[in-house]
């Protein structure tokens, strides 16, 4: 199936099939690495993992996507499709997102880098079953499209246009990895943030789900903003780092929403 588009103050609809993932923020590849942060640390040999993925949030506002393959007292080592092994010391980490929370969750996450600027987002998407004398699909999603990758493959190929707000995105099977189960598309959003006459910004968007699942969304916006209020509540709340995971009914809307003062305004 096809997950239709959110175009601002229109829910999303997902399939219950879903496997669904600066001031001093840069991107630096499809999977925002910030190369300072792991300089001489990248090994060859890792290429066969399973196609999951995990994120890493870091304190110094950068994050780091791949496949965890040690958890240790003191560090993560996390295979990255581009530069194989990285080690990550645990007191750089400020938030690890696990790749799923069960067959019927999603997630998606997006970075803030100011309040004038577009929301940069990474959508899940189940990749639609392989069947016999189907070549491509496609799919549509909020945003601007700028990568795709399915967890082993870093740069998917892939053809798009612009639909309103949305892309309508093409993708060949043969590009994708056989293993591959999901896509990790970055887009970027308009309409997510917007002043208040306060002279806070909001922050704002929602779902629908069309199955019962769970739904996590994270947030990651310049440290020296503070949320005012946030609804629902957070399930977890960092400097700079917000994250809503909530189970949901069949067709149950979810709205999260936060106000966050920035520095201007203090």
């Amino acid at each position: 199936m096809i997950a239709p588009v959110r175009l601002k103050g229109r829910p999303t609809f997902l399939p219950y099939r879903a496997n669904v993932p600066r001031p001093r923020f840069r991107l630096a590849g499809p999977c925002f690495l910030a190369l300072w942060i792991v300089a001489g640390l990248c090994s060859p040999g890792y290429a066969q993992k399973p196609a999951k993925a995990d994120t890493l949030y870091l304190r110094d506002g950068s994050v780091l996507t791949g496949l965890v393959l040690e958890d240790t007292q003191g560090d993560y080592y996390i295979y990255n499709a581009k530069c194989g092994k990285l080690a990550v010391k645990k007191n750089d980490v400020l938030y690890a997102m696990a790749p799923d929370m069960g067959p019927h969750s999603m997630s998606e996450s997006y970075i803030v880098i100011d309040e004038s600027s577009d929301a940069i987002s990474t959508l899940q998407r189940p990749i639609p079953p392989r069947t016999e004398g189907v070549t491509s699909f496609t799919l549509l999603v909020p945003g601007y499209i700028e990568n795709v990758r399915d967890g082993i493959v870093p740069d998917v190929p892939y053809e798009s246009s612009a639909v309103a707000d949305a892309s309508k995105v093409t993708i060949r099977y043969q590009d994708l990895s056989p293993r591959a189960e999901r896509l990790y598309m970055t887009t970027r959003q308009k309409g997510l943030l917007e002043p208040t006459e306060s002279g806070t910004v909001r922050f704002s968007t929602n779902y629908t789900l069309s199955e019962a699942g769970t739904i996590r969304v994270v947030v990651k916006f310049p440290d020296l903003w503070k949320v005012e209020s946030a609804s629902p509540a957070p399930e977890r709340t960092f400097e700079g780092l917000v994250v809503w995971e909530q189970p949901l009914r069949r067709q149950q809307k979810f709205v999260p929403s936060m106000t966050l003062a920035t520095p201007s305004v203090e």
